[in-house]
């Protein structure tokens, strides 16, 4: 599912709006709650990271933008996330339609692709779900 969340802080008082993907199995209610807790898990961080008090993200608001039936549906291998000095802070992914790996780095908005699956025909499931059949994985 695709949400909308807005936030602010001391360099953005205007707002921030960002697009990112949420658990599908998500409620409208729970929509707003998932958003509070995701900024209070990035403010714990960014205090942890810097050591002091940094700059702290407030919410605004969050909203669905529903789903996309043509993408993938990912959802999170790793119950920790993945540290590594070069790449940084990263989560897995594996999509539950079409089997294709990838990774989500940060609080990015998007889920990338792994490098095996980099080919435009795995930019949506039914496309890559053909090409695994020709290719005979």
């Amino acid at each position: 599912m695709r949400v909308e969340l807005i936030w602010t802080d001391a360099i953005n008082p205007k707002g921030v709006t960002e697009i990112l993907d949420a658990p599908d199995e998500l409620s409208e209610q729970d929509i707003e709650k998932w958003g509070i807790n995701l900024l209070k898990e990035f403010n714990i961080l960014e205090i942890e990271r810097y050591r002091e008090k940094a700059r702290t993200r407030t919410f605004v608001s969050c909203r669905s933008l529903g789903t996309n039936n043509k993408g993938h549906n990912w959802t999170k291998k790793n119950l920790v996330t993945c540290s590594n000095p070069r790449w940084g802070l990263y989560d897995i992914y594996q999509c539950t339609k079409c089997g294709i790996w990838g990774k989500r780095y940060g609080l990015d908005s998007g889920i990338r692709r792994d490098y095996k699956y980099k080919a435009k025909a795995y930019k949506d499931c039914d496309t890559a779900l053909e090409f695994i059949e020709k290719k005979g994985r």
